[in-house]
């Protein structure tokens, strides 16, 4: 989503308004110099597939493959970038190991990206590559995966009425969790 005209709002009296996709910005062309959707970036490629690129690339310590994705995000416009900030913060929360120091560097990037250069200058996109690489090389967890597994696995299984969780129900689930 390319910034606040591009999606449904409510309006002061409650009512839903449509998006006003006449607001005068000018077009965005990507690099073959056609008009660019909001689902494209700037070189083609579709945004979803290169925000879900970049996760896997964390995950997958592939510094080359995370630094292009921020590197084609961040060139794509400021909503892209956005979405690129905001994605990188909840990759290393989800997807990082616990306690290091990842996440304050992504900001700290992202501080110096946003209030030192303007959009279209290169010191923003290199703070961007900058960050995905700190992300790519920290240390991956799945802790939040296998957490979501327990609760959807044991809790859920759980009868409501006044249950008591044993170390055996765990010891028994983390068996299987590490088979699989």
């Amino acid at each position: 989503m390319s910034g606040d005209h591009d999606q449904f709002r409510f309006g002061e009296d409650g009512e839903l308004e449509e998006p006003d996709d006449n607001d005068g910005d000018e077009v965005q062309t990507n690099d073959f110099g056609e008009e660019m959707p909001y689902w494209q970036t700037a070189g083609g490629f579709r945004r979803d597939v290169i925000v879900s690129a970049l996760q896997s690339a964390i995950r997958r310590s592939d510094d080359e493959v995370a630094s292009f994705c921020a590197f084609e995000l961040v060139r794509s416009g400021p909503g892209y970038e956005t979405q690129m900030w905001n994605r990188l913060a909840l990759i290393c929360v989800e997807d990082l190991v616990a306690g290091n120091e990842a996440i304050e560097h992504v900001l700290r990037y992202e501080d110096l990206a946003k209030n030192r250069w303007e959009d279209s200058e290169w010191q923003r996109r290199l703070c961007a590559i900058a960050a995905a690489l700190v992300a790519a090389r920290a240390r991956s967890s799945r802790a939040t995966t296998h957490y979501q597994q327990f609760k959807r696995e044991v809790i859920a299984n759980l009868p409501e009425d006044r249950w008591t969780l044993r170390t055996s129900d765990l010891d028994a689930w983390r068996r299987e969790v590490v088979k699989a």
